[in-house]
């Protein structure tokens, strides 16, 4: 059984990592899904327990950066907007 990974919100509450957020991420920033996949499984592979969130972000960037430019400058922008 696989363990499990919490991340760390900016508000300081921890969250189980979620792998699905990270694609959907990387979609909103113009991915194709074959891309965001292996951006998500590159990033799953990296992730340790307590990793802040800006972590996260940094590392999809830097990934999204081996496909396309394009792909990183669009994802820095995105913002998940406040509930």
């Amino acid at each position: 059984m696989a363990k499990v990974i919490k991340v760390k919100k900016k508000s300081g509450r921890l969250q189980e990592f979620n792998e699905r957020k990270v694609i959907i991420a990387c979609r909103k920033a113009g991915a194709s899904i074959a891309v965001a996949k292996r951006v998500t499984n590159i990033i799953s592979r990296k992730v340790y327990d307590g990793v802040p969130t800006s972590e996260i972000r940094k590392m999809v960037v830097k990934e999204l950066a081996n496909y396309s430019n394009n792909y990183s400058k669009d994802f820095k922008m995105y913002k998940k907007p406040k509930k």
